[in-house]
């Protein structure tokens, strides 16, 4: 069974055609087509594609049947999502796949994906700000610290992780940051994709 594999980065989406019945078949890098928009539109806090759906839809449609696979088929797509997206952003993700060819769309917040521990922290950035998640298997609520991005420092990062885990004795996993921001385990794309395989 072919599935697209879809994460939803700062202004471009990151996209894999993968076999959920042999999910190392594509696992490197090399396997990843990167989606832009052929004009940014630099909109401060809001991702690329987020700013005009009818654009995206017409380029993104376009994309998908001519650099993942060929043609127009009905696919289920799996959506890594920012840990600070929207229920607005999220649907509207949602409506411009199902246009671009998706018969079924799971999608999961990134934080979750980092790791397979029962609880760890999540540090990730986005468009908008870094997210710090306390993330606890069955938990009924997720702590969360959400920073500006533009103000951001990596001590206030680490402020944010000692709230949510006052002893510090937590593992913690990262994506997205930049260099100066880096306060743990940076995680690979590749490695998000196994774990998110690996719930379906």
């Amino acid at each position: 069974m072919r599935n697209v594999f879809i994460s939803a980065e700062n202004d471009t989406l990151l996209i894999s055609l993968l076999n959920l019945r042999n999910p190392n078949a594509l696992i490197s890098a090399s396997d990843f087509v990167d989606f832009s928009m052929n004009e940014p539109r630099e909109l401060p806090y809001v991702s690329d594609y987020l700013v005009d759906f009818d654009e995206t839809v017409e380029e993104l449609r376009r994309f998908i049947g001519t650099s993942v696979y060929k043609g127009f088929m009905k696919l289920d797509y799996l959506i890594v999502l920012p840990d600070d997206c929207t229920n607005v952003e999220s649907a509207a993700l949602d409506n411009m796949l199902h246009f671009c060819g998706a018969k079924d769309c799971i999608s999961e917040n990134r934080a979750f994906l980092l790791s397979k521990k029962p609880e760890y922290l999540a540090v990730t950035e986005s468009k908008r700000c870094v997210t710090v998640t306390h993330v606890t298997a069955d938990a009924p609520e997720t702590e969360q610290v959400f920073l500006d991005v533009n103000s951001c420092t990596k001590e206030t990062i680490q402020q944010a992780c000692k709230v949510l885990d006052e002893l510090g004795e937590l593992p913690v996993y990262t994506y997205g940051l930049r260099a100066d921001f880096q306060v743990g385990t940076p995680v690979s794309i590749e490695k998000i994709m196994r774990n998110f395989v690996s719930i379906q």
